[in-house]
């Protein structure tokens, strides 16, 4: 059976929002795509995350399970990102699990696209360059869109998804690199929101 997706619905709205700006305590405006995740596409996102209930903590963060006590909302996150660039771009979603990863979410063009949603509004996305200080970098894909959840209502089964922009590969392989307190092993690009490039023109 493919894992393979095309979104049942195409439900999204223009908004602004304040972007913090590198050493700076202002803020820059832009305006985003605020995508509504629901019904199918919504229950299609979350099935596809049971895999997650039967591995290791050592190998994973502890699970977050949605109310009926199945699949986990971590990894749902990413896949509602997944989905929104979907509608946006009018793509189909692979939405399967592969035990060493995905190459790229999305090849548009002969380019590597990755989606990297945060769980919440923050001043950075998490673009991974290292899982470990020993380890390789990870192979750079050619664009990678950005954005977080807004709000997502876990009874209702309803998510919003805000896409703030893009980077291109160049526009992060040299930026320096910095761990946070809770993964201090992984280490990401360290470039911010209101540095990508905006989607809405």
């Amino acid at each position: 059976m493919s894992s393979r997706y095309k979104p049942a619905t195409d439900k999204s709205r223009i908004i602004t929002i304040d972007l913090a700006k590198r050493n700076s305590d202002k803020t820059v405006k832009r305006k985003c795509h605020c995508v509504t995740i629901e019904g199918q596409d919504y229950q299609e996102c979350k099935n596809a995350t049971f895999w997650s209930s039967s591995k290791s903590s050592d190998n994973y963060d502890e699970k977050t399970p949605f109310p009926d006590g199945t699949g986990d909302v971590k990894v749902a996150t990413g896949l509602f990102g997944e989905t929104a660039t979907a509608i946006l771009f009018d793509l189909e979603v692979d939405l399967g699990y592969r035990e060493k990863g995905d190459d790229c979410d999305f090849l548009v063009d002969d380019e590597k696209w990755d989606v990297k949603t945060a769980m919440k509004k923050g001043i950075r996305p998490n673009i991974m360059a290292k899982r470990s200080p020993i380890a390789k970098y990870v192979p750079m894909k050619d664009r990678y869109i950005v954005g977080f959840i807004q709000n997502h209502d876990l009874v209702g089964q309803t998510v919003e998804v805000v896409m703030v922009g893009y980077f291109n590969r160049e526009d992060v392989e040299f930026e320096e690199l910095f761990s946070s307190k809770k993964y201090p092993k992984i280490s990401n690009y360290d470039v911010y929101f209101s540095e990508s490039k905006p989607l809405v023109k």
